[in-house]
């Protein structure tokens, strides 16, 4: 995955590991783990404070990794302004069955009131998946689930981002929330593909999961939906993600996953 031309992460595991690379499908041993190494290589202005994080597709509490031999929900890494970071990670003690894995890479999130308007410094954004079979099932996680139908608001929009996000303050969604210091929101997701999209969606509450809805997303349209966040006073920020795939089966030779997502937002 690029981002800017100037940084390149990715996932490299081992053999034993691998179903199909190009599929993204890899496997567990036999002790139900699995390791691998991220590597990202970087060409910028200056030194970073990056941080990775795993996140699970289907309702699960905060996924624990071990990286670099260490369990941490997250790992802050230190980037110098050109060169490669490598992580060594294990995953284990994940339910058999098929899982998708997510492994998010983002700017260690220090807010700057003076820096609000070009907030664009903290979406660096970088989500990498992947399909696991976790020895020995292979049922589906999304199979015999069921997923709220969410109230349609309009048709997507298609001059500004094809699948995004947005917290609102409102249940108009006039005053779109530039921090979070209360209990209830509203999230305005934005579908502007032909495809109707079943997932997840998630708080990431500073970088530790929290389920919220599992929804269906019709194609084309703008839908709307409540949200209430508790218990967010000790947290720094947040950010509201959906991870989903089509409900009609697409041919393609990998695995197929859509990932929307807001702004990190400060708690005030």
């Amino acid at each position: 995955m690029i981002t800017e031309n100037r940084r390149w992460a990715e996932i490299r595991m081992e053999e034993e590991f691998v179903i199909d690379r190009n599929k993204l499908a890899f496997k567990t041993n036999r002790k139900g783990e699995l390791e691998g190494t991220f590597l990202l290589t970087v060409n910028m202005p200056e030194e970073e404070k990056m941080i990775l994080y795993p996140v699970m597709e289907n309702p699960q509490s905060t996924l624990i990794m071990e990286f670099n031999g260490e369990k941490a929900a997250y790992h802050i890494m230190d980037v110098p302004k050109n060169g490669k970071v490598k992580v060594r990670f294990t995953l284990k003690g994940l339910p058999a069955g098929t899982h998708t894995v997510y492994i998010f890479l983002e700017r260690y999130f220090v807010w700057k009131e003076k820096e609000e308007k070009n907030s664009k410094q903290h979406e660096i954004f970088d989500p990498l998946y992947f399909s696991l079979e976790v020895y020995d099932d292979k049922d589906s996680l999304f199979a015999n689930k069921y997923f709220e139908s969410v109230k349609k608001v309009g048709n997507a929009d298609e001059k500004h981002d094809l699948f995004s996000i947005k917290i609102f303050e409102d249940s108009m969604f006039a005053k779109e929330a530039r921090m979070v210091g209360k209990t209830n929101y509203f999230l305005l997701i934005n579908n502007a593909s032909v495809y109707e999209w079943k997932g997840y969606v998630k708080l990431l509450a500073d970088y530790q999961t929290e389920e919220i809805k599992q929804i269906i997303i019709p194609a084309d349209s703008m839908v709307g939906l409540p949200v209430e966040l508790r218990n967010h006073q000790a947290m720094e920020s947040i950010r509201m993600i959906f991870i989903g795939e089509p409900t009609k089966k697409i041919d393609v030779p990998f695995l197929l996953r859509k990932i929307f997502k807001t702004k990190r937002l400060p708690i005030c």
